[in-house]
Order: structure tokens, then C-alpha cells, then sequence
């Protein structure tokens, strides 16, 4: 193993450690949520990587999001994150694509494991899980607004995010905004359960929507798919 991954091999097996770096994840969204998710994942050895995000960063973004800086103004995200990440490790496999997942060819989600929905749109979200469902790949869920954050992680077919929503399409990030420490939190949670799920953890929750509250300290149960078990 190598010495860069050393520290994880205190929580996770030599074979946890091993399907995380031979898994394909592709993370929709590289700002405040997909940005901290992207690097926390590749700390932990991930090796192969599709970014995808159709916006720049503007000096909106300098409060929360990890790869914004002055520098960075104006560049697309997900280019701006790629390149970060191949700072961290060289022999990563990164592709990148500056547009709207919907606009996609269908090729580039050949091989694909995991997908992270990262994004702020409710309409975006809810088409990640149906594409996660046509593909039979599992996929991790998060938001934030205000104090506030939710995330999950979904088997497909599920529907949980249909579900939650309903007919809702506007999210407490539209009036309670971003503030610099709630996507970090969130997304290193997501990230904590995602690898819980690589490792059949027995505290994995599959379909199940926690809820965080940054201001009381709490992390709570939102939503829970009645048919999940707690095991895969």
C-alpha cells in the first residue's frame, strides 16, 4: 500500500481500500459539495474520475469552494478541480466535461460505478436518479442551505429522491444560501458514508436521507425508503 493512503488503513481494510481505488466514480457538480467531495475521494485513493459541471467560478464562490481562489475566476470548474486533483496524485485517470450531464453522449457512463449528485437543481437531481436507475449504478445524494444538509446514499430503482421531493423544485439553498462551512461538512459526510457502503460497514444505510443541522450538532434520519433492510 502506498505510504499516502497509510492513515486510512487505520478504519479501513486492505480490501476496502483496494475496491475504492478500482472504482469509477462520476461526480455532476464541482462546486461547494463536489469540489470537497472530489478531493476527500482522492485522498482516499480513488484513481479513476468523470468530472462534470458546465460553470466557471466566480468571486460569488470564494467563500465555500475549495478550488476557488483568485486565480481560478472565470475557468471551468470541473478543469479547475481536475487539475488540482492531478496535484495530488499525477497517475490519476481524470476526464472532464464542461456542459449539462443531460447533455452527455450516453458512452461517456460506460463503466461508470458510482455516481455523486453534487448539484443545486431539484430537477437535475431527481434526472441523475433516473439515469442511475436505466443504468443500475448506485449513486450518493447531497444538499445544503443555510445550516442545514442532507445526503444519502441510493441503490437504484429506488426512487428516494422522487420520494423526498414530490413536486418541490426550489431548495433552502435558494433563500438560506451557502455559507463557507456547511458543504464542507456535508460533503466529507457523504464521503464517510459512501466508504461505510464500500466496506459493508454494519452501520451502512442504504435509501436512507439523513439530515444535518449544523447549528444543534445533529444528524438525523429525514427519510428511509421502507423497503431498506440496512444491508446490501
Amino acid at each position: 500500500m502506498s505510504h499516502r493512503f497509510a492513515a486510512n488503513a487505520g478504519i479501513l481494510s486492505a480490501e476496502t481500500l483496494a475496491a475504492i481505488q478500482a472504482v469509477h466514480v462520476l461526480i455532476v457538480g464541482l462546486g461547494g459539495l463536489g469540489g470537497h467531495v472530489a478531493n476527500s475521494l482522492v485522498r482516499l485513493g480513488v484513481r479513476r474520475l468523470t468530472l462534470v459541471d458546465p460553470d466557471v467560478f466566480e468571486v460569488s464562490n470564494l467563500n465555500r469552494q475549495l478550488f476557488s481562489d483568485r486565480h481560478s475566476l472565470g475557468k471551468p470548474k470541473a478543469e479547475v478541480v481536475a487539475d488540482a486533483l492531478r496535484r495530488l496524485d499525477e497517475t490519476i485517470d481524470v476526464t472532464v466535461h464542461v456542459c449539462d450531464v443531460e447533455d452527455l453522449d450516453a458512452t461517456v457512463f460506460t463503466g461508470v460505478d458510482w455516481m455523486i449528485d453534487a448539484v443545486d437543481q431539484i430537477d437535475v437531481k431527481l434526472w441523475i436518479e433516473q439515469l442511475a436507475r436505466r443504468l443500475g449504478v448506485l449513486y450518493v445524494h447531497g444538499a445544503i442551505g443555510g445550516w442545514y444538509g442532507q445526503f444519502a446514499v441510493c441503490r437504484p430503482g429506488a426512487d428516494v429522491l422522487k420520494q423526498l421531493y414530490g413536486a418541490q423544485r426550489s431548495g433552502l439553498e435558494t433563500t438560506l444560501l451557502s455559507p463557507t462551512f456547511t458543504p464542507a461538512i456535508v460533503a466529507n459526510l457523504m464521503v464517510a458514508e459512501w466508504v461505510k457502503c464500500m466496506g459493508n460497514h454494519p452501520q451502512s444505510r442504504y435509501n436512507t436521507v439523513f439530515v444535518v443541522d449544523t447549528a444543534s450538532q445533529m444528524v438525523e434520519i429525514l427519510y428511509q425508503d421502507s423497503e431498506e433492510d440496512g444491508s446490501w
